[in-house]
C-alpha cells in the first residue's frame, strides 16, 4: 500500500504565475474537521478498512457455516385431572404436578439411564472416543429440557414440554419420544406405587391397632373379673344397695322396739300375776333395749370402731350379765308357778319365749345387716381407690378403639385411591403432541452471526484506518500546510502515480481478492463436507425464500 501523499501541495508568491485552487480542498484557516475531510480519510485509507472487512467477514461466514447445527425436538404432555371427583374418590397421591416432574426428572437424569441410552442412540461417537463416559453423560443431561406451560401464574400447571438437542434431527426425535415415554411410564408407576405403599402401611398400623384393642379387652376384663362387684362404674348401685340395707335396718330395729315394748308389757303383767305390783327387775331389760337400739341406730352411721359404738358394746354386756341372773331366777320361780297350774302364767311365759326366740332372730338378721352394710361400704372404699387405675385402662381402651377406627376408615380410603390409580382413573399424563423429527435447526444463529461479523468486521477496518491515519505524518490539506507555514496556499498540484506504483498497487489488489476468493471457497468446501451439504443448504434457502414469496403475495 503507498505510504506517500496523494496530493502535494506548493505554496507560491503573489507575484509568480498563479493557477486555479482546487475548491474541494480549500480551507479556511481554524475551520473544524468537516465531512470532506472524512471522504477524504476514506478515500486513502480504503483499503485498510475494505481488506480487513472483507477478510474478517468471510471468517464470520465461515464459522457460522461451520457451526454444527442444533435440532431440538419436542413433545407436549397434558396433565390430565382425576376423571373421579375428589370428594367421591380422594388419591391417596397428594404431591403437586410439577413436584412429580422434577423427581422424575432427576431420576431420568442419573448415569446410568442416560448412559444407556447413549449407547442405546450412538450418541455423541466422537466424544465417546475421547473423554470419559461420565463426561458424555453430563453433555447429554444438558441437552434435555423439561418445560412447564401453566394458564397463569397462579394456577398450577396444566402441561409440560419434553425436548432433546442434537446435531441430527432422527436421533432428537428418538430421545425425545424415550423421554416422553419414561416421563408416562415412571409417573404412572410412581403414582400407582405411592398408593400401594400407603394403602399398606394402613393396612400394617390397623392390624397392629387391632391387636392393641384386643390386649386392651381382655385386660380390661381381667380387671372387672378381679374387682367384680366394686368397680367405678358400679358405685351408684352399691350406693343404692347401701341405702335399701339402712332402711331394712331401721325397719328391723321398729321391728325389734315393737317386741320389746310388748315383752315389757308381758314381764309387767306377769310379775304382776305373781306379785300384784310391778316388778322393779325389768328395768334393766328395758334398759338393755333401749340401749340395744341406740347402738343400731349409731352402727348405721359409723363403723363398729367408733367411740360410742365401743362404750355402748360395754354396757349392754354388762346389762345382758345382770339380765341372766335374773332370767334365772324368774325361771326359777316361774316352774313353781307352772308347777302350781296357773294357765294365765303359762301363757305369758309361753309368749314372752317366743318373743325372745324373735329378739334373738333379729339381732342375727341385725348383724348379718351391719355386716353387709360394712361390706358394701368396703366395696365403695375399695372403688375410690381403684377408680383412676380403672378409668385410666378404660380411657386407653376407648382411645385405642376411636384410633382404630379412624384408621380403618383412612384404609378403605386408601384402598379405594389404589384401586383408583391402578385403573388409571386418577390424575395421569397423556401425550398429547408426539415429538416430530424437527426441520430446521434452532441454533446456531448463522444470519445473527454473519451480521455481526460483518459489523464488527467493518468496525476493526475502520480502526485501523483511523489508527494508520493518526500514525501518518504527512501533510494534507491547506489547513495543516497553513498552520505549518502561516501562508495561503495558491495551487493544489494532484500527485502523479508512476506505473511501477500502479502495477504493485493493482498486484496487491489482486492477490487480496485471490485470498478472500481461496477462504471462502476453502470455507464452503469444509461446510459441504463436515458440516452439511451445500445443495441441501441451497435446497433449504430455496424453501424459505419460496415461503416468503408465498407469504408476501398472499
Amino acid at each position: 500500500m503507498p505510504s506517500t501523499p496523494h496530493r502535494v501541495l506548493a505554496t507560491l508568491h503573489a507575484n509568480h504565475g498563479v493557477e486555479r485552487v482546487d475548491e474541494l480542498d480549500r480551507e479556511q484557516p481554524g475551520a473544524s474537521f468537516n465531512l470532506g475531510d472524512l471522504v477524504g480519510i476514506i478515500k486513502r485509507r480504503k483499503w485498510w478498512i475494505a481488506i480487513p472487512t472483507l477478510l474478517l467477514s468471510a471468517a464470520a461466514v465461515t464459522v457460522a457455516l461451520m457451526l454444527p447445527p442444533v435440532y431440538r425436538a419436542e413433545g407436549t404432555i397434558l396433565i390430565e385431572r382425576p376423571n373421579v371427583p375428589p370428594d367421591l374418590i380422594d388419591s391417596t397421591v397428594t404431591s403437586q404436578a410439577d413436584e412429580r416432574i422434577e423427581k422424575i426428572r432427576r431420576e431420568f437424569i442419573a448415569s446410568d439411564n442416560l448412559a444407556g441410552l447413549v449407547e442405546k442412540y450412538d450418541l455423541y461417537p466422537e466424544m465417546r472416543r475421547e473423554v470419559p463416559m461420565a463426561d458424555v453423560v453430563h453433555r447429554f443431561r444438558q441437552g434435555i429440557h423439561v418445560e412447564l406451560v401453566q394458564s397463569s401464574r397462579r394456577e398450577p400447571a396444566v402441561a409440560f414440554q419434553v425436548g432433546f438437542e442434537y446435531s441430527e434431527p432422527g436421533k432428537a426425535q428418538q430421545v425425545a419420544s424415550e423421554v416422553a415415554t419414561w416421563y408416562l411410564r415412571e409417573n404412572l408407576r410412581a403414582r400407582q406405587e405411592k398408593s400401594r405403599e400407603t394403602a399398606e402401611f394402613l393396612e400394617q398400623q390397623t392390624s397392629a391397632l387391632a391387636s392393641e384393642v384386643g390386649r386392651l379387652e381382655e385386660e380390661l376384663a381381667e380387671f372387672k373379673k378381679e374387682n367384680a362387684g366394686q368397680l367405678p362404674n358400679q358405685q351408684d348401685l352399691i350406693r343404692g344397695e347401701v341405702v335399701e340395707l339402712q332402711r331394712s335396718l331401721r325397719d328391723l330395729n321398729f321391728e325389734r322396739q315393737s317386741l320389746g315394748e310388748r315383752r315389757a308389757d308381758l314381764a309387767q303383767t306377769l310379775a304382776g300375776i305373781q306379785s300384784g305390783s310391778e316388778p322393779a327387775a325389768l328395768a334393766p331389760d328395758s334398759r338393755l333395749e333401749e340401749l340395744r337400739d341406740e347402738r343400731a341406730t349409731l352402727a348405721a352411721q359409723y363403723t363398729e370402731k367408733h367411740p360410742d359404738i365401743i362404750s355402748l358394746d360395754r354396757r349392754i354386756a354388762a346389762l345382758e350379765a345382770r339380765q341372766s341372773g335374773q332370767d334365772q331366777g324368774t325361771e326359777a320361780s316361774g316352774s313353781t308357778t307352772a308347777r302350781s297350774g296357773n294357765p294365765q302364767i303359762f301363757q305369758i311365759r309361753e309368749e314372752l319365749a317366743a318373743i325372745d326366740r324373735n329378739l334373738n332372730a333379729l339381732a342375727r338378721r341385725r348383724d348379718v345387716l351391719r355386716s353387709d352394710i360394712e361390706e358394701k361400704r368396703e366395696a365403695l372404699r375399695r372403688a375410690a381407690a381403684i377408680e383412676d387405675e380403672y378409668r385410666a385402662l378404660q380411657r386407653e381402651y376407648d382411645n385405642t378403639v376411636t384410633d382404630y377406627r379412624t384408621l380403618r376408615r383412612k384404609k378403605l380410603t386408601a384402598d379405594m385411591g389404589a384401586s383408583l390409580e391402578l385403573n388409571q382413573k386418577g390424575e395421569r399424563f397423556t401425550l398429547i403432541e408426539p415429538p416430530q423429527e424437527p426441520f430446521s435447526p434452532i441454533k446456531p444463529d448463522r444470519k445473527m452471526i454473519v451480521l455481526a461479523g460483518a459489523f464488527m468486521s467493518l468496525a476493526f477496518g475502520c480502526g485501523l484506518a483511523f489508527l494508520r491515519e493518526m500514525a501518518d505524518g504527512s501533510i494534507r490539506g491547506v489547513r495543516k500546510l497553513e498552520a505549518l507555514t502561516g501562508a495561503q496556499p495558491l495551487v493544489v498540484v494532484p500527485y502523479i502515480r508512476t506505473r511501477r506504483e500502479i502495477v504493485r498497487a493493482w498486484t496487491w489488489r489482486g492477490a487480496s481478492a485471490a485470498g478472500v476468493l481461496a477462504a471462502a471457497a476453502g470455507g464452503l468446501f469444509y461446510v459441504h463436507t463436515h458440516v452439511v451439504p451445500l445443495d441441501i443448504v441451497a435446497s433449504q434457502a430455496e424453501q424459505q425464500v419460496d415461503d416468503k414469496l408465498d407469504r408476501f403475495l398472499k
